[in-house]
């Protein structure tokens, strides 16, 4: 079973190792999504602080094996309005564990 935590500050590093991953399989397909090493240590950490960040581990003492970043504003983005919405924004699977279903779970876990 997977569980979602909130993330703790440690979680920095392991979102970022996912999150270059995922940029280097996106560019191996020819997938214009996010530029390589476009986020930094520092920014995960800023969004961290944020509050802006859960991760899954399967086991709580166990590795993360993905992280969602939900946002409930992002006016950069989308135009601000009254409505009550969340934002998804770096989705990320460990590439060990891609395809079991994590993402689709963190994303009703959302919702």
């Amino acid at each position: 079973m997977i569980d979602v935590y909130p993330v703790h500050d440690d979680d920095a590093a392991p979102i970022l190792q996912m999150r270059h991953a995922a940029e280097d399989w996106l560019v191996e397909r020819g997938i214009d999504q996010w530029r390589p090493r476009e986020i930094s240590l520092a920014t995960v950490r800023e969004q961290i602080d944020r509050g802006e960040f859960v991760v899954a581990c399967y086991a709580s003492n166990g590795p993360v094996v993905a992280a969602i970043r939900l946002m409930w504003s992002d006016p950069a983005i989308w135009r601000q309005d009254d409505a009550f919405v969340g934002y998804v924004h770096g989705l990320v699977i460990d590439r060990d564990y891609a395809g079991r279903g994590l993402g689709r779970h963190l994303l009703e876990w959302a919702a």
